[in-house]
């Protein structure tokens, strides 16, 4: 299952460097079958991660496992439960949500 998770782990972090380069930035850890990253747009996570929801792409914002305040304006990728070929076109779709909500702002 290491393996498996590695595969997924690089396949994400791959993901982000091709689509999300610039508004999404992987924010460094070792363990955990989550990866944590600044968002750097004006968009709110929360609602980044409603619009994600609804055209079938599943993030969490940062904020949900803070006590308090959150630290850091940010997304929480969890990659146990989906296939490391699927992660590209997730990423896709959601660097395309968060387009085109930086371009109506």
């Amino acid at each position: 299952m290491r393996r498996v998770y590695a595969e997924r782990r690089e396949a994400l972090l791959e993901a982000i460097a091709r689509h999300a380069d610039g508004w999404l930035e992987p924010i460094a850890s070792e363990a955990g079958l989550h990866l944590a990253a600044r968002l750097r747009t004006r968009e709110r996570p929360a609602a980044l991660v409603a619009r994600s929801r609804e055209h079938g792409v599943a993030v969490e914002a940062l904020g949900r496992y803070a006590a308090g305040t959150p630290a850091v304006n940010g997304l929480a990728f969890g990659y146990g439960m989906i296939r490391a070929e699927r992660i590209d076109e997730a990423m896709r779709q959601l660097a395309r949500l968060a387009a085109t909500a930086e371009r109506t702002r």
